[in-house]
């Protein structure tokens, strides 16, 4: 009983593991099944999309055969995808440029992926009858009922199918072959053999009638024409007209009969076919091929009679002229023929009228001229397509403005050339011609500027070169036109847009060492406004220093390398001030270097007395900061000799004393007395003599009073109260109403203690002055202050209290602790 128990057991788990392998095998044929018929290929819109698709129908048919589940109806279904492919590939292969190898290179791989999944459906089945050929059919006695089974008739079936969409696929990949490739003729016999047998094997007038078109498409490709006008014909007679396969057989014929330079057959067969089948009838696909078709019968019907002469071949050609232009009309897609045709029989036309020509003829016979260099009538020619509103000229004006530009450079009508290049910069941004354009507009507009030197032909030449800089590609004068921006920015003052341009300056510019020099001399204002600022070790400052010194020799080894000359010599008069001034404002401030570069200057450059004096006030600064007062005052009484009457020479007198005295209070504030009281001697030697061309020269005498009271500040300062007391009073003689002289002096009586005349002089001052202001403020002050000396406190409050109470707002803070102190000692009470 154990025993059988247990036999009982194993049947049954052995029952459940078969159901179970049975179930699991349906699941997965339905999965496949389920993934292929679900793949909608009239949806598919690129050759991406088709790679996924024949790569799913590949794999799911070799899974198939894997697992022992092709079946009739799969195989079928597999096929059945495959043609959808094929016939979908087509129709995307006419939407697509695939001028391009890579392009044709990949749809042909996608047809070869396809031919394998159809060749693994045709071998297939070829084994499954040679099979059932080889152990079933040698022992049958009687066959018929075999032949008729299932059994025998789905593998045939299966075969036939694929053996006629694999001649459909073969013939679509054998286009993308060249003609003598060896391949594509394997393909093509294949083709023919597959749609001969299925001629044999189907019955449906369908499918004979596709294959008979597909072997006459097969035969055309061969060059065997006789053939394929047999299948063709053959095909027209059996469908109706209403049959799209009609449309595209008679097109065939009519492009075999062209193949075969029967071009008066196929003109007429073309002719009657259009008659016949008017009415929308033509897909649009057809139309545009039987369109090109047309133009191409044209053509050659006019080669064909090239032999004509004289009048006989123009109104030939003239005919032909009209005809395409007639079709262009119907279809501007035919446009290029037409430009070709009239481009290459240019002889032919180039006497036409513009309206004879059209806008098409026109543009090609001024193409023509301008490929000739024949401009003068490129240009003519071109003006007339300017208002043309043919889709094909629209879409070309770009290239005609910039071929007007071009003609009329060539013409060195510059100023005309320039409208045209800034009608194609304004109206076509994006076009590709932009950048050729920029360059010859860079050219016209530099002419232009040359042959009139107006402000407005300059701001449109520095427009030109924003956009040639911008735009153009080619290099070749690049350098010269950031040099020339540069110039112009630096001529508006905006520096740092002047030295970046410069800085893109090139070798191969004349100019490139005045860029140079230019970015150099920047760099060194730079370092002269840091020193000034009190910035002469700052970080930043150190390092526009290194900078500067390694640009200035760069700069250096190229001046020495030009040519003598009297430019030269300015040059190098220039090249010696810059070295002086980056010694000077290095960090360290290198002066002894700046006074040995320019030891000897104006001997050397004796011509250059522009820089004479840029030479001494430099020198003087060099002798300031090394306290070297000797050499400075033989500088200045040197200069005293000559003739300084002039703008420049008393400019350069005036910095020297202002200098002077600058330092000098800038000495004094820090306690240096000693050093102090030897700037001021220098600045007043300096301004002594400027007081003395002022009061004798008319055109300096405006600055005598401003050098007097400069002087007697530098005498008040040095304890000379005398000096500046005589300074100041023979000031007020001359002008009794001079503030400052006034201010100034009633300080000297304070600090004097004469107070009667500090009183006098106060009250004179607030006079002349506004009520409320600063100095009307203080001189109330100050007034009040001294008659507090005098004893007269009754009089100094009264002044106090009044401002007070009249003008409480008036108190300016500076004096404000002041005036309440004052108030509180002179009236004997805190401020109310």
């Amino acid at each position: 009983n154990l025993y059988f128990h247990s036999i009982k057991n194993a049947a049954f788990l052995l029952l459940v593991f078969l159901i179970s392998f049975y179930l699991c095998q349906k699941a997965e044929a339905s999965s496949l099944s389920g993934a292929v018929s679900g793949l909608d290929v009239n949806k598919i819109s690129s050759f991406n999309q088709m790679k996924a698709a024949l790569d799913l129908l590949k794999s799911s048919s070799l899974e198939a055969q894997q697992k022992n589940q092709f079946t009739f109806l799969f195989q079928k279904l597999i096929l059945s995808k495959s043609g959808e492919c094929i016939s979908r590939m087509a129709a995307i292969e006419q939407q697509s440029d695939l001028t391009l190898k890579t392009k044709r290179d990949k749809v042909k791989a996608l047809f070869l992926t396809n031919r394998d999944t159809i060749k693994g459906v045709l071998t297939w089945n070829q084994k499954k009858i040679e099979d059932l050929q080889e152990n079933k059919l040698d022992q049958m006695e009687d066959t018929t009922d075999f032949f008729n089974s299932p059994e025998w008739q789905q593998p045939q079936y299966l075969i036939s199918l694929s053996s006629y969409w694999l001649s459909w696929n073969g013939y679509y990949s054998s286009l993308f072959y060249p003609a003598n490739d060896v391949y594509r003729k394997d393909l093509l016999d294949e083709a023919v053999d597959g749609f001969s047998r299925s001629l044999i094997d189907f019955k449906e007038d369908s499918i004979m009638a596709r294959s008979l078109f597909g072997r006459a498409l097969c035969y055309k490709e061969m060059q065997k024409y006789d053939k394929a006008i047999y299948d063709i014909n053959s095909v027209i007679g059996r469908i109706k007209r209403d049959n799209p396969l009609y449309v595209r057989s008679r097109y065939e014929k009519v492009m075999i009969s062209y193949l075969t330079g029967n071009y008066e057959s196929a003109s007429s067969q073309l002719k009657n076919f259009r008659e016949e089948v008017s009415g929308g009838n033509i897909p649009d696909v057809m139309e545009a091929r039987l369109k090109k078709l047309q133009v191409k019968i044209i053509l050659a019907l006019l080669e064909k009679d090239k032999g004509k002469k004289g009048e006989s071949a123009k109104k030939h050609y003239c005919a032909a002229l009209q005809e395409l232009k007639k079709l262009v009309e119907n279809d501007k897609n035919q446009a290029g023929e037409l430009y070709r045709f009239v481009k290459e029989h240019v002889k032919m036309f180039s006497d036409l009228s513009y309206a004879e020509l059209g806008p098409i003829g026109n543009l090609a016979i001024a193409d023509w001229d301008f490929d000739q260099k024949q401009y003068a009538k490129a240009i003519v020619r071109y003006k007339h397509l300017l208002t043309s509103s043919d889709p094909l000229i629209k879409k070309r004006m770009d290239d005609v403005y910039f071929r007007s530009g071009y003609c009329l450079c060539k013409k060195e009508q510059w100023q005309d050339a320039l409208a045209f290049f800034e009608s194609l910069f304004n109206k076509f941004p994006h076009s590709s011609s932009t950048g050729k354009a920029a360059c010859l507009y860079y050219v016209a507009a530099t002419n232009h500027y040359k042959e009139n030197p107006e402000k407005s032909a300059y701001t449109r030449y520095i427009e030109a070169i924003k956009i040639y800089l911008k735009r153009c590609n080619d290099p070749k004068d690049k350098s010269e036109a950031h040099f020339q921006l540069g110039k112009y920015y630096q001529d508006k003052e905006k520096t740092e847009k002047a030295l970046k341009e410069f800085s893109l300056v090139g070798k191969d510019s004349p100019n490139y060492l005045e860029a140079r020099y230019s970015i150099v001399t920047s760099n060194v204002d730079k370092l002269e406004s840091l020193n000034k600022s009190g910035l002469r070790r700052a970080g930043s400052t150190k390092k526009i220093y290194q900078d500067t010194k390694k640009q200035f020799g760069e700069y250096q080894k190229l001046m020495l390398n030009q040519e003598d000359g009297g430019d030269t010599k300015e040059l190098e008069a220039h090249t010696t001030l810059l070295q002086a001034k980056l010694y000077i404002y290095s960090p360290e401030g290198s002066y002894k270097k700046a006074l040995k570069k320019l030891n000897g200057f104006e001997r050397k450059f004796p011509l250059n007395k522009t820089f004479h004096l840029t030479a001494k006030s430099l020198r003087m600064e060099c002798y300031q900061q090394l306290q070297m007062f000797k050499e400075a005052k033989e500088e200045i009484n040197s200069f005293l000799k000559e003739d300084v009457a002039n703008s420049d020479r008393w400019a350069f007198l005036n910095e020297c004393a202002s200098n002077f005295y600058e330092e000098a209070k800038r000495l004094r504030n820090k306690g240096n007395n000693s050093l102090a009281n030897q700037q001021s001697e220098m600045a007043l030697m300096v301004y002594r003599k400027l007081s003395s061309i002022a009061s004798r020269n008319k055109s300096y005498k405006r600055f005598y009073d401003s050098i007097q009271l400069r002087m007697a500040e530098i005498y008040r300062d040095e304890n000379q109260i005398a000096e500046a007391k005589a300074i100041y009073k023979e000031i007020l003689k001359r002008d009794p109403r001079s503030a400052d002289a006034m201010y100034n002096l009633g300080l000297i009586y304070e600090k004097e203690g004469n107070w009667e005349e500090a009183l006098a002089t106060w009250r004179k001052f607030s006079k002349g002055l506004k009520t409320g202001s600063y100095y009307w403020f203080e001189s109330r002050y100050r007034t009040a202050k001294v008659l507090n000396q005098l004893d007269r406190r009754d009089e100094a409050c009264e002044i106090t209290t009044m401002l007070h109470v009249l003008h409480p707002e008036l108190r300016d803070e500076r004096f404000k602790k002041k005036f309440m102190e004052l108030q509180k000692e002179v009236c004997g009470k805190e401020e109310q």
